[in-house]
């Protein structure tokens, strides 16, 4: 996996000699299936690097989201500074840092339960896959992956604070705007992220 990510032999090395290796690999070959392309899984290939030296994960247990919003403002804190104009992408990268360190940990299982909040909306999701169930006749597989989409797409709006009434047509096309230009989706992955949305919109136009 590392050699169809880097080519530095220094680079190499150090990804392949560093803790944690099968955890790694095992998370970038989920995520790589999921769509990722090669930019986004170097990004997150060396954010594990970093949570594993400012979360301690060689030695931790379970690890909180108080401990991960610590360490991404510890790790950011040593980011070079950015320029004026540049403040957004670095207030970015904190939120991917964070991002990434939560889907990580939660998929090994050692995000602290009673720190994982239910899932943003989850009722509208579940109802939807309901609704895929029975009234659509739709493949275990179609609705876990349309679920997943979701998921990702109320998580972020679920941190601007805002209700479910207030989505425009803008708050869509901004989402999908951020699955190519800032999580590295490829155009496949694009195109069932805007299935997913384009379908779970017209369920609740109808609803």
């Amino acid at each position: 996996m590392f050699n169809q990510l880097f080519t530095s032999p220094r680079s190499l090395e150090r990804y392949a000699s560093s803790p944690l290796l099968e955890e790694r690999l095992r998370y970038l070959a989920h995520c790589a299936a999921q769509g990722s392309t090669r930019s986004s899984l170097r990004l997150i290939a060396q954010h594990q690097l970093a949570f594993i030296d400012y979360l301690h994960l060689q030695t931790a247990d379970a690890v909180t989201v108080e401990q991960i919003h610590a360490a991404a403002d510890l790790w950011i804190g040593r980011q070079p500074q950015p320029h004026s104009h540049n403040v957004t992408d670095h207030r970015y990268g904190r939120m991917r840092f964070i991002s990434d360190a939560k889907q990580w940990l939660g998929f090994l299982g050692r995000l602290h339960p009673g720190e994982v909040p239910r899932r943003p909306y989850a009722h509208l999701i579940e109802e939807y896959a309901d609704y895929m169930v029975r009234e659509r006749g739709l493949s275990p597989h179609t609705i876990r992956i349309r679920c997943w989409h979701l998921e990702q797409f109320w998580a972020r709006f679920w941190e601007q604070h805002r209700c479910f009434r207030e989505i425009s047509i803008a708050d869509i096309d901004a989402a999908i705007a951020c699955k190519g230009d800032q999580d590295g989706y490829a155009r496949t992955s694009i195109k069932a992220y805007v299935t997913a949305l384009r379908t779970f919109f017209r369920y609740a136009e109808q609803r």
